[in-house]
């Protein structure tokens, strides 16, 4: 039987010209990950991680033609998912960017993102 979850995970991206120059992403992601669950418990090791950020990295170029890197910063959370689900990959729930008028570090911005914490 097909166990999904989803994950919570905040991306960081920088302008590659400008090597400062941040701003952040949290996604939420779908999928099954069966074969991650041992004795009822989703085992989050490296290999799921990098399923993860093949889904979330990238480098492209913006309209101003700046290169873009966008790298997962942190996994922030993962639920099983007990409704019914028929999907098929990882596919993404949602999608929310988070800029600042002043660049901050990505230190800063998990402080500030995990304030309600």
């Amino acid at each position: 039987m097909a166990q999904y979850y989803t994950f919570k995970v905040v991306t960081q991206s920088c302008l590659e010209e400008f090597n400062n120059s941040y701003f952040f992403g949290e996604y939420i992601l779908i999928g099954d990950f069966s074969k991650f669950v041992k004795n009822d418990e989703l085992i989050v090791s490296k290999e799921l991680v990098d399923i993860l950020k093949d889904k979330v990295e990238d480098t492209y170029e913006n309209a101003e033609g700046d290169t873009v890197s966008v790298k997962l910063l942190e996994l922030i959370n993962h639920e099983e998912v007990v409704d019914k689900v028929t999907s098929e990959g990882l596919n993404v729930l949602m999608q929310q960017f988070y800029y600042f008028e002043d660049p901050i570090s990505s230190e800063e911005f998990l402080k500030r993102y995990h304030i309600d914490k």
